[in-house]
């Protein structure tokens, strides 16, 4: 792809911008609003969040955006995530500049979006100038070009009008305005979810394959369960862990998000994605109760309270013997008890402790390259006491991006997990370890509860 070479005329660009700007400011009330119906520039269901700051661009209404999925530890999480055409429109600039990077804009009809920072050599060949787009095309990959210290979409809108004045770059701040998805005003930190699915609606799984010149989308459902409705954050979780086997749901077509989680369930959960890193050949993911029968009296079972009948008879044992749980006394493991949040925390970070990949080598997670160090943020969470058992725990777990709280300061400990939850909860921890191939998955990090 090559790139326009601009010309120098930044006095004539200083003079029609100042024009502009009182223009801008006594025609704002004749001024049409912006696309109502313009979707995120992202894959279907998959969610986002924007963040400004002072200094940041010629206003506050612009937005450095990543995945909900994103952590500190992982600048680079969204590098050559798929950028999607908003609307129908047309592309009216592909430029480079030394901040910005490679950056492309396209113009909507009332609006004209700029997207900065988009990865090098990343727009299809075929596209240019001139060349018109529809509502879910490719355009580009998500990048980190230009002075970008770590992978991310900085979005701008325009009113269209003013644009043709200052299309190299330069453009009176009066122009910019508020970027708005699906008609909604998009404010710093609020999350959003794409709707740019393509015709296909949200109850179904986007597989989108991209490469310089093709993009090939396939649509499967993602589990069977006709009981969790499609807008759950949880409902392409859910998917997941059925297609690792993790969950056979509670009937052919039930999975019962709503229920409580027990220890005895908890166990079978983390056991079998314990058993997707360490298969036994004499130990299938599914124990054979009537063994299990035969076999407890002569075993050294550590708790009395488990019926050896139980689905998840071996799974206990075996996060007993990998130091996961210890029981809720000297021989009882209480598996009909609820797991309430503070519990989880410690089950999931003893787990993830003994699948990271310092301590198992073998294993192969989906991280890109040593980031950069960024500070790392303080403990958010005021209502967890520092006498917790689970209070580092917890830290861990937010820290890793498994879970994000009930409410800016709340991680809610007390509260019982429901199956919905928990698949949320999984399903980030599987994805820690395990390449996924299943795009909008990531649309998992709102709110537990």
């Amino acid at each position: 792809m090559s790139l326009p070479q601009k010309t120098s005329h930044a006095v004539v660009v200083t003079v029609v911008g100042l024009v502009l700007a009182f223009l801008a400011v006594d025609n704002a009330a004749a001024q049409d609003p912006p696309l109502a119906s313009i979707r995120a520039p992202f894959t279907c269901d998959t969610e986002w969040l924007g963040g400004t700051r002072s200094g940041h661009g010629l206003n506050d209404w612009n937005l450095d955006i990543n995945s909900t999925e994103r952590t500190f530890a992982e600048p680079q999480y969204d590098l050559g995530a798929p950028l999607l055409a908003q609307a129908d429109g047309t592309i009216v600039w592909i430029g480079w500049h030394v901040s910005a990077g490679t950056y492309v804009e396209i113009d909507y009809g009332d609006i004209t979006a700029r997207y900065i920072h988009v990865g090098d050599d990343s727009v299809p060949e075929g596209l240019e100038i001139d060349s018109d787009v529809v509502e879910g095309q490719l355009f580009g990959l998500l990048g980190d070009t230009g002075n970008a210290t770590h992978a991310h979409l900085h979005l701008e809108y325009f009113n269209s009008r003013d644009y043709d004045d200052a299309r190299a770059w330069l453009l009176p701040s009066a122009n910019q305005i508020q970027i708005t998805m699906d008609g909604v005003p998009i404010e710093p930190d609020q999350a959003f979810v794409s709707t740019n699915c393509d015709g296909v609606p949200p109850a179904s799984t986007t597989t989108t394959t991209t490469t310089m010149t093709t993009t090939t989308t396939t649509t499967t459902l993602p589990h069977p369960f006709d009981d969790i409705d499609a807008a759950s954050y949880a409902y392409l979780d859910v998917g997941l862990l059925y297609e690792f086997a993790i969950t056979t749901g509670t009937s052919e077509t039930n999975f019962s998000p709503a229920e409580t989680v027990t220890r005895e369930q908890m166990a079978a959960f983390l056991g079998r994605i314990w058993l997707l890193h360490h298969p036994l050949e004499d130990n299938p993911v599914e124990n054979n109760p009537a063994e299990n029968a035969a076999e407890s009296e002569e075993s050294d079972y550590p708790f009395d309270d488990v019926d050896p009948s139980s689905f998840a008879y071996e799974h206990i044992r075996t996060l007993f013997d990998l130091g996961i749980t210890t029981g809720t006394g000297p021989r009882n493991y209480s598996p009909g008890d609820p797991v309430d949040r503070e519990q989880m925390a410690a089950f999931l970070n003893r787990l993830h402790s003994l699948l990271d990949v310092e301590s198992n080598p073998g294993l192969s997670p989906a991280n890109v390259p040593e980031p950069e160090p960024e500070p790392a943020p303080a403990f958010p969470f005021g209502d967890v006491r520092d006498d917790s058992f689970a209070r580092n725990d917890i830290e861990s777990i937010w820290r890793l991006g498994i879970t994000t709280g009930t409410g800016p300061r709340n991680y809610s400990p007390g509260n019982r997990v429901d199956r919905e939850q928990m698949a949320a909860f999984l399903a980030r921890l599987i994805r820690l370890f395990e390449t996924v191939d299943q795009a909008g998955a990531e649309s998992d990090a709102i709110p537990e509860d």
